[in-house]
C-alpha cells in the first residue's frame, strides 16, 4: 500500500513537473484569474467618465438657468424659479439625466442696496441602477450656480438711431429698425423686474423730436440764415453768418437809360431880382408870367397923387408902371421886364393894368432859364441767387445743412429741434434759457416719422411703446442724439427725473457714420450716387466726440453699439473703453443688448 501511495505521490509530482515544463495552457489561465481586476477597472473609468459628463452638464445647465433668473423681468420668485427650471430642463437630456436629479431649487438673498445673489442648486445621486459597478449610491453631489447682479438706482439713457438708413432689410427678411425695436424692448425688459430703474427712449435723426408741452418754454424762433436776408443781421447766429454768406450769390450790372425832357414847369422861386408884387403875380400865372406860354402883361406897381396946373389946375395922378413879356428865346425861357412912369388924371391901384405906354426906357431879364434836356441816368441792378431755400420739410435726396429748416412759423411747429448754436450743441447740461444763446432752436421736421423722445421712467410697457413707434426717418447726427441723452440725465429742463444718487448709463446705437448737423452735410452725389465726404463727416465726429467727452465728464457711463456700418473707431472712442464698446452683425443686436443690459446690471456667475 505505501508502495502504491508513493506511487500515485510519484505520479502525481511527475505530472506536477510536466504541467510546470509545459507553457501551452498558461495565457488561458492567467486571463481567467486577471480578467476580473480589469473589467474592475475598465468598469470604473467609465462610470467617472460618465459622472464627469452628468456633473458638467448639470453644471451649464445650472448657471444658465441663475443667469436666466437674474435678467428675467419676471416680477416674483415662485414666476422666475419656474423659469430657472425651464431653462435648467432645456438643457439636460430629461431621458438620460433626469432621473439623477434628486432636487433642483432657485434661491434669491439680497436687495435694498445689498447685491442681489440668484443661487440655483442641483442635487445629483447616481446609484448601482445607473452604473455597471453594483455599488449602492455609488456617487452624489451638490451643484450650486450663484448669480450676481448690483441692487442700485439706475437712470439709463437709450439712445437709439432713427435715419433712414434703418429700413434697410440686407437680404434679410426683416428691417434694420425691426431688429432693433426687438432688442431695445428686450434691453427693457432685462431691468423690469429690479424697481429700481428709470430709462429714458431718445430716438435721432439729424433732429430730435420733443413734446411740445416740455419743449415750448426752452425753445425759440432763430433766424434762418437761408431766408432773403442781410447776412449782417444781428440775429442772425455766429455760427449761421458763414452758412448765410455762401448761400448768396450777388451779380451787378449796369443800365444806361435816356429819358425825354420833361415839359417845362415854370417856377417862379428862379426869379432874379423881382419884387415881392413880381413874386405874386408870377404864382398866380398872370400874363407876362405864364411860362412856357409866351405873353406880355403891364402892371401898375405904384401911385402918386399931384397937382397938375396948365390953364388951370386939377388933381392927377403918377403912376409907376412895369411890362412883362415872357417868351422862349433860342432854346431859353425869359422874363423881360420894362418900366415907365406916366401921368393920369385917373386913380389906379397897384397890380391894375397899367394906362402908361411904355417904352425901352428901363430893361431888364428878370427870368432866364434854359429848356429841359433829356436826362441820362446809370441805373445798376443788383440780384441775388440763393442756392438753398428755407424748407418746411426736407426730401430724402435734398442735401442742405439742417440750419435751412429753422422755423419761422410758430403755429405750425410741431417739436422739432436742430442742433443748439455752438458750444451749447455738445451738452445737454446747460439750462436753456429764452431768447438767448443756449436756447433750443425750433425748427421744422424733415418728416413726419421721426419718433418722439421719452424722458425717464419706470413705466416699462409705455417706454417698450415708444420703441414700438420708431420708424425709419432721415440723415444722422450722433451728436445731437447724445446731448439728448445728456438732457435726459441731468437735472437741467426740459427732460426731468433724474435722481441725484443714481448711475447713469447711456447706450448709444447707430448703423451708419455721421452725415449731417445744423451746419454741414457730408453728403453729396456723383454719377448719380449719394456718397459722404469723410472730411465733412470727421468734423461732425469731433462735435460728437466733444458731447462724449463731457457726458463722461460728468460721471455717464457710455455703452456705444455699432451695427453694420458705423464708425467703430469713434464710437470705441465715444464709448467709457474697449470693453463698453460693442459691434454687432444682422441678426446679432437682441443678445448684444442683454449682453450690454446684463453688465449694466453687474450680472455675473461667481460661482
Amino acid at each position: 500500500m505505501l508502495s502504491s501511495v508513493c506511487g500515485s505521490m510519484t505520479m502525481l509530482l511527475s505530472l506536477a513537473l510536466r504541467l510546470l515544463r509545459d507553457r501551452r495552457g498558461n495565457f488561458a489561465m492567467m486571463t481567467a484569474v486577471l480578467a476580473v481586476p480589469v473589467l474592475f477597472s475598465v468598469a470604473a473609468a467609465i462610470d467617472m467618465t460618465r459622472l464627469m459628463s452628468v456633473k458638467e452638464t448639470v453644471r451649464h445647465a445650472a448657471d444658465a438657468a441663475a443667469l436666466a433668473a437674474a435678467s428675467s423681468n419676471l416680477t416674483t420668485e415662485t414666476e422666475r424659479q419656474q423659469l430657472a427650471d425651464k431653462i435648467f430642463h432645456a438643457n439636460i437630456d430629461l431621458q438620460k439625466v433626469g432621473p439623477l436629479i434628486k432636487a433642483n431649487n432657485l434661491e434669491e438673498t439680497g436687495g435694498g442696496g445689498i447685491p442681489r445673489q440668484y443661487v440655483y442648486t442641483v442635487d445629483l445621486s447616481l446609484s448601482d441602477s445607473a452604473t455597471l459597478i453594483p455599488i449602492d449610491n455609488f456617487w452624489n453631489a451638490n451643484i450650486e450656480a450663484v448669480v450676481q447682479a448690483a441692487d442700485e438706482q439706475l437712470d439709463i439713457a437709450l439712445v437709439l438711431d432713427n435715419s433712414g438708413s434703418m429700413r434697410e432689410y440686407d437680404a434679410r427678411t426683416t428691417t434694420r429698425m425691426s431688429e432693433l425695436i426687438t432688442a431695445a424692448q428686450s434691453f427693457i425688459d432685462v431691468f423690469a423686474s429690479d424697481g429700481s430703474t428709470q430709462i429714458a427712449v431718445i430716438p435721432f435723426d439729424s433732429q430730435v423730436k420733443v413734446d411740445l408741452p416740455a419743449i415750448s418754454a426752452f425753445a425759440g424762433v432763430q433766424q434762418n440764415p437761408y431766408a432773403e436776408v442781410d447776412c449782417s443781421d444781428p440775429d442772425i447766429a455766429p455760427a449761421d453768418v458763414e452758412l448765410c454768406t455762401a448761400n448768396q450769390t450777388t451779380t451787378t450790372d449796369t443800365t444806361t437809360v435816356v429819358t425825354d425832357a420833361k415839359p417845362f414847369s415854370m417856377n417862379c422861386g428862379l426869379l432874379v431880382g423881382a419884387t415881392d408884387l413880381e413874386q405874386s403875380w408870377c404864382e398866380m400865372g398872370r400874363p407876362g408870367f405864364n411860362l412856357p406860354a409866351s405873353s406880355t402883361g403891364a402892371y401898375v406897381t405904384g401911385v402918386k397923387r399931384g397937382r397938375f396946373c396948365f390953364i388951370f389946375c386939377i388933381v392927377g395922378y403918377g403912376v409907376e408902371a412895369s411890362q412883362y413879356t415872357a417868351t422862349v428865346v433860342d432854346g431859353r425861357y425869359k422874363i423881360a421886364r420894362r418900366s415907365e412912369e406916366c401921368a393920369t388924371y385917373f386913380r389906379y391901384e397897384v397890380g391894375d393894368a397899367s394906362p402908361c405906354a411904355l417904352h425901352d426906357d428901363t430893361f431888364g431879364i428878370i427870368f432866364n432859364q434854359p429848356a429841359p434836356e433829356p436826362t441820362t441816368e446809370t441805373i445798376t441792378n443788383t440780384t441775388t441767387a440763393y442756392s438753398i431755400t428755407p424748407g418746411t420739410a426736407k426730401a430724402e435726396g435734398e442735401i442742405a445743412p439742417n440750419a435751412s429748416l429753422l422755423s419761422q412759423d410758430m403755429d405750425a411747429y410741431e417739436g422739432c429741434v436742430i442742433d443748439r448754436r455752438t458750444d451749447y450743441d455738445v451738452t445737454g447740461f446747460v439750462v436753456p434759457q429764452p431768447d438767448s444763446e443756449s436756447e433750443y432752436p425750433k425748427a421744422n421736421c424733415a418728416t413726419n416719422t421721426l419718433a418722439t423722445v421719452t424722458g425717464l421712467g419706470t413705466d416699462f410697457a409705455s417706454l417698450k411703446n415708444a420703441v414700438g413707434a420708431m420708424q425709419p426717418s432721415h440723415n444722422t447726427n450722433i451728436t445731437i442724439g447724445v446731448a439728448w441723452g445728456m438732457e435726459a440725465l441731468s437735472a437741467a429742463p426740459p427732460l426731468t427725473g433724474v435722481r441725484p444718487n443714481s448711475r447713469k448709463v447711456m447706450v448709444i446705437m447707430t448703423d451708419g457714420e455721421n452725415t449731417q448737423n445744423r451746419w454741414i452735410d457730408a453728403r453729396y452725389v456723383s454719377n448719380g450716387r449719394t456718397l459722404i465726404d469723410q472730411s465733412k463727416s470727421a468734423e461732425i465726429d469731433e462735435k460728437t466726440l466733444a458731447a462724449c467727452a463731457i457726458a463722461k465728464g460728468q460721471g455717464i457711463e457710455i455703452y456705444t453699439l455699432n451695427l453694420l456700418d458705423a464708425d467703430s473707431a469713434m464710437l470705441a472712442s465715444c464709448s467709457n473703453g474697449e470693453d463698453y464698446s460693442y459691434t454687432a452683425d444682422r441678426g446679432e443686436l437682441i443678445k448684444t443688448f442683454e449682453a450690454i443690459g446684463r453688465k449694466i446690471k453687474r450680472i455675473h456667475l461667481t460661482g
